[in-house]
């Protein structure tokens, strides 16, 4: 059996850059780490990895070994790397591991499409809710309660609508804040897109 060797990397320590040539992939021993793509409107996060997911394996498979996504590790992170170069020799050892790459790639490819199909239509969506409501002078509103409403109008999921609304206040056209009351809210000093 190979001995894969282990990288440590730390919290907000950048693992690989979206664009960057790659020849490893890495399995999460302990830690957590972010997937994202540099999209039209900015930052979009893919995934939030765990112990015992996998990911760049897509370096492994391409053969000019450019990366298609940005990881980022959110806290301490153990990665087993699993260099291409021994790949070939592993699966040979390990045909179980195969499958397993497989079901990766494809859940991976699934829920990467579905994101980016919604990702710029809810900017949209999210973008002339706000200027309704801003017609009708509300200023603020509760964080949590546009998130769940958003979620319910337009199936999509909790951290998708947060990352827009994220995107939205970076460009000025609200901002997310604690009021009086320590209750997270949106204030709408707001430009339309």
């Amino acid at each position: 059996m190979i001995n894969f060797p282990i990288h440590n990397y730390p919290k907000d320590q950048v693992i690989f850059k979206e664009g960057t040539t790659g020849n490893v992939a890495f399995i999460i021993k302990e830690g957590t780490a972010e997937i994202s793509i540099e999209g039209e409107s900015g930052k979009l996060i893919l995934a939030e990895l765990h112990p015992g997911d996998i990911f760049g394996e897509m370096a492994l498979f391409l053969k000019e070994n450019k990366r298609t996504a940005t990881a980022v590790a959110l806290e301490d992170c153990e990665l087993i790397a699993i260099y291409k170069n021994f790949f070939m020799d592993y699966l040979k050892e390990c045909p179980a591991v195969v499958v397993t790459l497989i079901n990766s790639l494809i859940q991976r490819l699934q829920e990467t499409s579905i994101r980016l199909s919604q990702s710029k239509s809810l900017v949209i969506e999210i973008d002339e809710i706000l200027q309704l409501l801003v017609k009708h002078n509300v200023m603020a509103i509760n964080y949590d309660e546009i998130i769940n409403t958003f979620c319910r109008c337009t199936g999509a999921e909790a951290d998708v609508i947060a990352t827009q609304l994220k995107y939205m206040e970076k460009l000025g056209h609200l901002q997310i804040e604690e009021d009086r009351n320590n209750q997270t809210v949106i204030r709408l000093p707001y430009r339309k897109i």
